[in-house]
């Protein structure tokens, strides 16, 4: 048997995985990001699963229709 279930989230187009990093000495505050990015977009995420886990995940765009 297999379940599924979607819902619309909103996604953004990040920096890189290196441009997000910074070292941060321990006690100290995390530095706060100044700028933040407004939503890209939204799109319908899917997922199924059974018993042994996540059989399926897809992400779809606004506008498209999958019969």
């Amino acid at each position: 048997m297999v379940t599924g279930d979607e819902s619309w989230v909103h996604h953004c187009d990040p920096e890189n995985r290196r441009q997000t990093m910074e070292y941060c000495h321990k006690g100290l505050p995390v530095p706060k990001k100044l700028k933040t990015q407004a939503p890209a977009g939204k799109v319908k995420f899917t997922v199924f699963w059974n018993s042994e886990g996540v059989v399926l995940t897809d992400l779809l765009e606004k506008g498209v229709r999958v019969n």
